[in-house]
């Protein structure tokens, strides 16, 4: 993801380049988690 991606969002157009690397850092960090969690959780699923 690029600030010039992140820009084609609804609600993002107008967001500066600074502010833009900080959301797609977050972004980038909260879909770790989820693939973390999400393996764990298919771990213990399977027989």
């Amino acid at each position: 993801m690029t600030p010039e991606r992140l820009r084609t969002f609804p609600g993002f157009e107008e967001i500066k380049e600074d502010e833009a690397k900080h959301v797609i850092e977050t972004l980038e960090c909260f879909c770790g988690i989820i693939v973390k969690h999400i393996s764990k959780k298919e771990d213990y699923e399977e027989p």
